[in-house]
């Protein structure tokens, strides 16, 4: 099976389903990551820790490098259709990108994904993530499909979001370690398992 992660930017792949892809990976699924933008202007080795980050999860990655926190300067038809190529050539079934919230590029990407996994796509699953510290500021993420995680997808998860430097946070930020552990916890706990990721389901086709 092949798995597609689609997001705006460099670590959102980690925080949003980091210990999903891992354990995807695990299972002998071919995982890859495409990045829309090059990440922060002043983190100049984003493309470097961005596959450092996939080669910890056990994927491949691609960035598109539209520019960071700018994407709406850009034509959306030159975004969906990079998006759409993507989707073309690699064939996922399940592709994972961003759940609705206030970053403009989060959302441009969404979109994008919409458009390139639409029913004729052959996209058999389409699910949406939370991303800490930015999910929970708009709110309205209400979970319905939960990934059960062992403590090594999470440790993963979390390796590969420390290769971002700055944009792994201390605690209490959204973005520490710590709160990652919480919030696998918190979302295992709704599901009545250890440690999990969750997702809201935009489309499935059996």
């Amino acid at each position: 099976m092949k798995v597609l992660a689609a997001f705006a930017h460099p670590d959102d792949e980690s925080l949003g389903c980091g210990g999903t892809l891992a354990k995807y990976a695990e299972q002998g699924h071919e995982v890859r990551i495409l990045i829309a933008t090059s990440g922060r202007a002043d983190n100049h080795d984003n493309a470097k820790a961005l596959h450092r980050a996939a080669n910890i999860l056990g994927a491949s990655a691609v960035t598109l490098h539209w520019p960071d926190q700018a994407l709406d300067s850009v034509m959306l038809i030159h975004i969906n259709r990079s998006v759409e190529r993507l989707v073309e050539s690699f064939k996922p079934e399940i592709v994972f990108t961003h759940h609705q919230d206030l970053n403009r590029d989060h959302q441009i990407v969404r979109e994008a994904v919409l458009v390139a996994t639409r029913p004729q796509s052959g996209v058999k699953r389409v699910l949406a993530c939370e991303i800490p510290s930015s999910t929970e500021v708009m709110g309205g993420f209400d979970p319905n499909v939960f990934e059960v995680l062992t403590e090594r997808h999470l440790y993963l998860k979390c390796k590969a979001l420390q290769e971002y430097g700055p944009e792994a946070r201390p605690f209490p930020h959204g973005r520490s370690t710590e709160a990652l552990s919480s919030l696998a916890m918190w979302r295992g706990v709704a599901c009545g398992e250890g440690l999990a990721e969750a997702f809201t389901l935009v489309r499935e086709i059996r």
